[in-house]
């Protein structure tokens, strides 16, 4: 068994009031002449029992350390999986929304952070989807205004070859007498192309001496809708001659389709001879 062994020297307490400790008297030597005499004070423990306390120290701290690691460990384990799976959820939404999915709602109802971003991630998703059905709803008008305007192509091509075709020229022309609409095969029976016709008055292709004439037939005949008139007169080619027209016009402005004056007209040249 080891000891802690420990002493001090104390001074004598003779005539010294309130000191019992260390005698009241002095040795015999010191009466001799010795000086060097002293008392001691000693004392010894066994190490076994001095240490006690401090290893029962050690075990408790020890034991209280691991305690609160245990706990810190715990409380991070319950954090993490109280924010990890909102962030899966919302991680799982996100993938889905990106592959175009928007069925199926973020079920994330905590009152804190993640809470206040899963409602901005629905309030987003909503919005989103919303945006998306339109974008498809205008692909889709897209789409059949393309397939419209295709068979409205195929259908003008095919009434341009007929039309260009035919031996009678077809014009639509505005009550103040403004052409409109001429057929293409103007070109073939009187020179002109369509776009030097457009826009110009009809009355300059009248012969000057039968202008007059025309105009008044032509309005007489037409005062009421769907009245027809036929006249005859000399119209001028696109190289400035002069040959013999037979004209039908009917009344078609309240027509919403012509909104004009339909015009169809053919050489009589031959007749006239």
């Amino acid at each position: 068994e080891k000891y802690l062994v420990g002493f001090s020297q104390i001074k004598l307490t003779k005539n010294k009031a309130g000191y019992g400790f260390g005698g009241t008297f002095e040795s015999i030597d010191h009466k001799k002449g010795n000086k060097g005499e002293s008392w001691y004070v000693l004392c010894y423990r066994q190490m076994s029992a001095i240490q006690a306390p401090a290893i029962k120290s050690v075990k408790s701290n020890v034991f209280i350390g691991f305690v609160i690691i245990t706990l810190l460990l715990l409380v991070s384990y319950l954090s993490g999986r109280k924010i990890a799976i909102p962030l899966m959820k919302l991680q799982k939404a996100t993938k889905r929304i990106g592959r175009g999915n928007f069925e199926g709602s973020l079920d994330i109802s905590q009152d804190d952070e993640l809470g206040n971003l899963a409602h901005s991630f629905r309030v987003m998703s909503d919005k989103l989807q919303k945006s998306t059905t339109s974008i498809k709803s205008l692909e889709n008008e897209v789409d059949n205004r393309k397939i419209a305007e295709k068979v409205l192509q195929d259908a003008n091509a095919r009434h341009s070859a007929m039309v260009e075709n035919i031996g009678d020229v077809i014009s639509i022309i505005g009550a103040d007498g403004i052409m409109k609409y001429i057929s293409p095969n103007i070109e073939r029976c009187f020179g002109w192309k369509p776009e030097d016709l457009i826009g110009t008055k009809s009355w300059e292709r009248i012969h000057p001496d039968g202008i007059e004439r025309i105009k008044k037939e032509f309005y007489a005949g037409i005062e009421k809708e769907n009245d027809a008139v036929m006249v005859e007169y000399r119209y001028k080619c696109k190289d400035g001659t002069y040959t013999w027209i037979e004209l039908t016009a009917v009344n078609r402005i309240n027509d919403t389709t012509i909104n004009g004056i339909l015009l169809n007209y053919h050489d009589i040249s031959e007749r006239k001879k």
